[in-house]
């Protein structure tokens, strides 16, 4: 007999970006998520301070939590981190914003994490280059879920995840076009270690960039 699988382990992404300026995002995942499980939602929004996501929902009515918002004042570069922990089963994750704005999310789902305070430590960072990191955090015990976005913004360019150990998932990028496209990147690693993390990622030309990160007890 095959003893069960523990720890934390990736499941699924539901993915979706923009084809013009809106007030809510929706992504679908590709079958309902399991119950109990973590839901952890990265986004990039073509928007500085002002204009950041109001609100997450779902049709389970999961409690969303937002980790953080990254952005430097005068950019359109915003980044963040939301999550939904011991999520009932759904089919779809909502962003809302208050003002119509261009935006890309990525919703991963984890079993294996803590259903309780999950949440350990996160940390972001925005700003304008060739290359973004989100500042190093430290976990407090050597099997965490460490899970992190790189977001583009003004740019349409491929990101590449140069944080190592990490999977990342397929570059989700809006389609509107213009001078406004968004893209986010979102990356996840099973720790093995206390040693510190730090998601980080490049492209070839300069643009404004986000990055964050959030460390999840496993269960």
């Amino acid at each position: 007999m095959t003893a069960p699988l523990s720890g934390p382990r990736f499941v699924q992404t539901a993915a979706a970006g923009e084809s013009a300026s809106s007030t809510t995002l929706t992504a679908t995942f590709p079958t309902p998520t399991g119950a109990g499980h973590l839901l952890v939602l990265a986004a990039s929004v073509y928007t500085g301070a002002t204009n950041q996501i109001s609100k997450v929902t779902d049709p389970a009515g999961n409690t969303w939590t937002k980790i953080g918002a990254y952005c430097t004042a005068g950019h359109f570069s915003d980044g963040e981190l939301w999550y939904a922990a011991n999520a009932n089963s759904v089919t779809s994750v909502t962003v809302t914003v208050a003002a119509a704005a261009v935006i890309a999310i990525e919703v991963n789902e984890f079993s294996g994490v803590a259903t309780t305070n999950p949440l350990d430590a996160s940390g972001g960072a925005s700003n304008t280059g060739t290359a973004a990191a989100s500042g190093a955090i430290t976990p407090a015990t050597s099997t965490e879920l460490a899970v992190g976005f790189v977001a583009g913004h003004g740019s349409v360019q491929a990101i590449s995840v140069t944080a190592a150990g990490y999977t990342a998932q397929s570059q989700q990028t809006s389609s509107n076009g213009g001078s406004t496209p968004v893209s986010v990147v979102s990356a996840h690693k099973v720790l093995s270690s206390v040693g510190s993390q730090e998601m980080t990622g490049s492209f070839a030309a300069s643009m404004y960039w986000a990055s964050g990160i959030a460390l999840f007890r496993s269960a």
